[in-house]
């Protein structure tokens, strides 16, 4: 009897494993069917399993959702009238599945993670389906192919949009717009690149192969114009080189100076205006304004001094998510801003500085103890090349998807936050595989 038992789990291991593969390769071109697949993979998971209460990981996300439901029905029931308004704050219940489904995707996804075989062919597949983002991509860019392209009566979009950026062109392929797009793929980049040195050995049409796919990958992330994704790329090659930490840190310190000097002191941009004769890297360069030495005029630091200010007011359990907007919009009537800017922030506005706390800890050790585990053994580029390196490069995607998000909110589309949650899941099994 426990033979029949254990061979039943098994097989709808199997089964959920494979709609877990499908989900994946289909998660940035088919989001609707990817979501489809995912689902009844975690599903099978949950079936399969009935440990998820038993890892302390696990029980610390689930927290944070029990404890976002609450702050939910709190806020439903502490409705705020804002001075001088008819409106009315009310929070928007949907803005919980994107998070209490997710973490219950996080804790299912282990299964499916638990080597460093699965999650070496899981890397695989996110390459593989971001094909369809890099060819839509640059025909958009590069040909004017533009949409929405709509296939199964909308249920799957292809967005394709037509998006100015200081009189140029941004590539967005079929995300929203280009800030998606570049954190999408920079996200996968670190992937791309250990699939290039893993085939520098293999037949020469492989190693062909790899390289052109990394480089269109390098070239399309600058083709978003997405800031916040090339400032990613940039601090992901030292990591991917197997820098020391000392030179990281040199050199992250070097490139805030320089952005302060740039954006705050203005000393060096007389010297950097023939820079403008490259539209890409025009946008890091601001226009003369005699306010720039007054950071507050930041659009960014201006957003986060008020969600700060909100933050204050309900300290506890937050405004409700989604209501971050409307009050904004009413001490700033000139200005439409939907978020925070930074999910920190986002977090702590909508349900707390507690749910915002025990989240971000979390996340943060789970970081920095994947990271002792992973880049404790040898260096990055050690010659002899194994399925051990992809944890390597999958921390460091880890890393550049948590950066992003620390000074723009690209979460709310499901494909990213799936990612987000694939690579946390993916850490949780490294640590465990590790001890």
């Amino acid at each position: 009897m426990n033979y029949e038992i254990n061979y039943k789990s098994l097989n709808l291991l199997k089964i959920g494993r494979n709609f877990f593969y499908l989900g994946i390769f289909l998660l940035p071109s088919a989001f609707a069917f990817s979501a489809i697949f995912l689902l009844i993979s975690i599903i099978l998971s949950t079936l399969n399993s009935r440990n998820f209460l038993k890892n302390r990981w696990n029980l610390s996300f689930f927290s944070v959702a029990f404890l976002m439901f609450i702050s939910s029905l709190i806020a439903s029931f502490s409705l705020f009238t804002p001075q001088n308004s008819s409106l009315v704050l009310n929070p928007d219940w949907l803005d919980l599945l994107n998070w209490i489904p997710l973490i219950w995707a996080f804790a299912s996804f282990q299964i499916y993670l638990n080597s460093k075989k699965n999650r070496e062919i899981c890397a695989g597949l996110l390459l593989a389906g971001s094909v369809p983002i890099l060819v839509s991509g640059f025909a958009q860019y590069f040909f004017g192919w533009y949409g929405p392209l709509e296939a199964f009566n909308g249920i799957i979009i292809w967005y394709q949009k037509s998006i100015e950026t200081r009189g140029y062109n941004a590539l967005t392929g079929p995300f929203n717009n280009q800030n998606y797009a570049g954190a999408w793929l920079v996200t996968i980049f670190p992937i791309c690149f250990f699939q290039f040195r893993k085939n520098l050995h293999e037949k020469k049409y492989k190693r062909i192969i790899s390289f052109l796919f990394m480089l269109t990958l390098f070239i399309a992330i600058f083709l978003t114009c997405s800031r916040n994704a090339i400032i990613a790329l940039m601090l992901s090659i030292p990591i991917m080189l197997g820098a020391g930490l000392k030179i990281w840190v040199f050199g992250l310190i070097f490139f805030i100076c320089l952005i302060m000097t740039i954006y705050v002191f203005e000393f060096p941009l007389n010297i950097l205006r023939p820079l403008r004769k490259s539209k890409i890297l025009e946008s890091f360069i601001p226009n003369y304004n005699p306010k720039f030495k007054d950071i507050l005029s930041f659009t960014r630091i201006n957003i986060w001094s008020n969600s700060i200010s909100y933050i204050m007011q309900r300290p506890i359990f937050g405004w409700g998510a989604s209501t971050f907007s409307v009050i904004y919009i009413i001490n700033n009537k000139d200005s439409i801003i939907l978020h925070t800017h930074n999910l920190v922030l986002e977090v702590t506005h909508n349900y707390g500085i507690i749910t915002a706390l025990i989240l971000f800890t979390s996340i943060f050790q789970l970081m920095r103890k994947s990271s002792k585990k992973i880049f404790s053994s040898h260096n990055i580029l050690n010659k002899n090349l194994s399925s051990e390196d992809i944890d390597k490069y999958w921390w460091t995607s880890s890393f550049l998807i948590l950066f992003i998000h620390l000074s723009d909110i690209t979460y709310y589309d499901g494909r990213i936050s799936i990612l987000f949650w694939l690579l946390l899941s993916g850490l949780i099994m490294i640590i465990r595989e590790k001890n």
